[in-house]
C-alpha cells in the first residue's frame, strides 16, 4: 500500500519522551478501540497537513515517496526487549490488525501500560536527503516516540530512538501480519545448508543439534589475520530468516605460512540475520557496518 508522507525541514532533534511517561496506570483500549483511535487521527492529520511528531512553522510540501510502507512495517512487527534494562520488565510489542499497525508498550516495574499505532514517515534533509522514522503514537493521537527506520534493513535486530538513539530496544521474536498470506513465500530453511562465497568470505551453514536451529561459520583472511564468525541461528517462519543474537567474532594471528596464532575474541554478542535475496544469502551483522547487507552465493552443499 503505497502512500503520499508528509515532509518537511529538519527542524532539530526528534524529541525523545522519558520511558517512564508510560508510568501512569491506564486501561488497556481493546483492539476495536484502537482502530477507531487511528480513523480519528488519520482525519485529523489529513486536515492538518503535517505529523503529530513534527509539528513546525516551517512550510510543508506533499510529495510521493514511491515506497510500500507496509514493507517496512511488516518487518517491525514482533516482540522487543529495552537493551540495558536489567530487570527486563519494559516490553514492546507491535502488530496489525484490518491493515494497520498497532504498539503495546508494558513497563512492569512501575506498572506503566501505553498503546496507540505505528507509521512510517519521513525528514527531508538541507542535502535533499531524506530519513525514514517508525513514528509511535498513543491512542490520542500524540507521539510517544521515534525510532529510525535502515531503509535497507526490512527486519532490524535493533530500533533506536530520535537523534541520539536514547532507546535501544532488541527484537525478541518476528510476529505475522493480519493477511491470509504469512510469511514472505516460498524458502524453505534447509534451503540455507551449504557453502557459500562472498569475494574473500567464505561461509557454511549446517544443521545444529536441535530441530530449527543452524550453524553458521563465516571466514576470511584480512591483512596477515584469519577472522572468523559464528553464529547458532533459530529459524523464523515469518520473516524467513536465520537470526542469532550471541555471534561471536574472532580474530586469529596468522604467521607468514599461513599458520594460525593466538585467537583474539572481538565480541560475543553479535546480531547476526541471514536471508535471501535474489542473487543468494544476506548477512547482516549489527556490530560491524561494513558487514550489512553483503551478499552470498552459492558454492556447493
Amino acid at each position: 500500500m503505497k502512500k503520499k508522507i508528509l515532509v518537511m525541514a529538519l527542524a532539530g532533534a526528534l524529541a525523545v519522551t522519558a520511558l517512564a511517561g508510560c508510568g501512569k496506570e491506564e486501561e488497556s483500549p481493546s483492539k476495536e478501540t484502537k482502530t477507531e483511535a487511528k480513523k480519528d487521527k488519520d482525519k485529523d492529520k489529513k486536515e492538518n497537513k503535517e505529523p503529530a511528531s513534527m509539528k513546525g512553522d516551517d512550510e510543508e510540501e506533499e510529495y510521493d515517496l514511491d515506497i510500500d510502507e507496509s514493507e517496512y512495517l511488516d518487518g517491525l512487527i514482533g516482540e522487543w526487549q529495552l537493551v540495558d534494562d536489567e530487570a527486563e520488565t519494559t516490553d514492546l510489542t507491535v502488530y496489525s490488525q484490518g491493515g494497520s499497525y498497532y504498539f503495546d508498550l508494558v513497563d512492569n516495574t512501575v506498572g506503566g501500560y501505553l498503546s496507540g499505532t505505528v507509521e512510517l514517515e519521513y525528514e527531508e534533509h538541507p542535502d535533499d536527503t531524506y530519513s525514514l522514522w517508525y513514528m509511535f503514537y498513543d491512542t490520542d493521537g500524540d507521539m510517544w516516540e521515534g525510532f529510525y527506520c535502515d531503509p535497507d534493513n526490512q527486519y532490524p535486530a535493533h530500533i533506536y530512538s530520535g537523534q541520539d538513539g536514547e532507546l535501544d530496544f532488541e527484537r525478541i521474536s518476528y510476529g505475522e501480519t493480519d493477511e491470509e498470506d504469512q510469511g514472505r513465500g516460498s524458502v524453505e530453511p534447509y534451503f540455507f545448508l551449504g557453502k557459500w562465497g562472498a569475494g574473500q568470505y567464505w561461509m557454511e551453514i549446517i544443521e545444529g543439534d536441535k530441530e530449527g536451529y543452524y550453524y553458521v561459520t563465516i571466514e576470511c583472511e584480512l591483512d596477515d589475520t584469519y577472522h572468523l564468525w559464528e553464529y547458532n541461528c533459530s529459524y523464523d517462519d515469518y520473516s524467513e530468516a536465520l537470526y542469532c543474537g550471541y555471534g561471536e567474532y574472532y580474530v586469529f594471528d596468522m604467521d607468514q605460512n599461513g599458520d594460525l596464532g593466538a585467537k583474539h575474541q572481538q565480541y560475543d554478542d553479535g546480531t547476526g540475520t541471514f536471508f535471501f535475496n535474489d542473487e543468494g544469502i544476506v548477512w547482516d551483522d549489527s556490530e560491524d557496518p561494513s558487514h550489512r547487507n553483503m551478499t552470498f552465493e552459492f558454492i556447493s552443499e
